[in-house]
């Protein structure tokens, strides 16, 4: 029997309202450029290690750099990073590096975030610096945890990314054991905030520090200068040039004749006033108290000292239009 036309007819007009009046699902490639935009660059927590310094923490966190660095590897996906973390101001002290790939194929509107570790931990350390190392890798050759995805969704003028609970599952490289590892972290152009912890199968706490004191790496920001030291008992200077620091606590050492000294580059928070600087710092090679500093506002273009005998100028550098930071 056939169906009048304007029942079919009818059908296919209340079809097309709903589809008119229906929200098209979000494009999420905006946040995907826009979460790779934020995340180009160094991160460090040197203020937060000397604030717990400062306000003497029970609970004081270590010292982390992280690193992350566009590379091209299309097998990964558009939108691939090489990334590091290490301790203590030293890079050869490892806390996790890899490629982070970033993509909208998470089965949701958030930005899946899917880390790959090197078969051989040690593997390619300085990938940011040279990147021709990577040339090559597909992912059947690296290490995923699938349940480990990072999801981030967008928070502000930032974003905020999560572990999915319970999904994500590890075994202890040091006792073997079976772990559950959660996890949130937040970045924004300020910086990056990470909090992870494990527990055993049991449930019991294992390491991390829980949500309510994350890591806060700031952003930095990377200054080129120079510097002139008095040789002993002369009238001539040691030149240094083309001294390159960030301004999360970098450290570089220059020599007279006989010495050694070391210019620190940091962004700090006076604990008493609460204001923000920018401070520039001449130590003697390892000790913690410096002997000379100076400061002006945090993002200033141009700092400088001199005690005639030393002297230290830096300024600024920008970003290319349109590179990263």
């Amino acid at each position: 029997m056939n169906r009048p036309r304007f029942v079919i007819s009818a059908a296919l007009a209340l079809m097309t309202a709903a589809a008119a009046t229906s929200p098209a699902p979000a494009d999420p490639a905006p946040d995907v450029r826009r979460l790779a935009e934020l995340l180009a660059g160094e991160f460090d927590n040197f203020r937060q290690v000397w604030e717990d310094g400062e306000t003497k923490s029970a609970h004081p966190h270590e010292r982390l750099h992280a690193v992350f660095a566009r590379v091209y590897l299309p097998a990964f996906g558009e939108q691939v990073f090489y990334g590091k973390i290490y301790r203590n101001d030293n890079p050869a002290d490892l806390y996790r590096h890899g490629l982070y790939s970033l993509s909208a194929e998470g089965g949701g509107p958030a930005v899946e975030m899917r880390f790959y570790s090197f078969p051989a931990d040690r593997s390619h350390p300085d990938a940011h610096l040279d990147p021709a190392g990577l040339e090559g890798l597909t992912p059947d050759r690296m290490i995923s945890t699938r349940g480990c995805e990072v999801y981030w969704d967008p928070e502000g003028e930032g974003f905020l990314g999560r572990l999915r609970e319970g999904a994500c599952h590890r075994v202890s490289k040091e006792s073997g054991q079976r772990l559950v590892v959660s996890g949130s972290f937040r970045l924004t152009e300020a910086g990056i905030s990470m909090a992870e912890s494990a527990v055993d199968e049991m449930g019991r706490p294992v390491s991390g520090r829980g949500e309510e004191v994350p890591f806060r790496l700031q952003r930095c920001r990377f200054y080129t200068g120079w510097s002139v030291v008095q040789r002993e008992g002369t009238e001539e200077y040691n030149i240094t040039r083309d001294i390159a620091l960030h301004d999360q606590g970098a450290r570089v050492a220059v020599r007279s004749e006989k010495k050694e000294y070391e210019i620190e580059l940091a962004e700090l928070v006076y604990q008493s006033s609460k204001i923000p600087i920018l401070k520039l710092a001449l130590y003697e090679k390892g000790e913690v108290q410096s002997f000379a500093y100076t400061w002006t506002h945090p993002g200033a273009e141009r700092i400088g000292i001199n005690l005639r005998w030393i002297q230290a100028g830096f300024t600024l550098r920008k970003p290319a239009p349109g590179g990263d930071k």
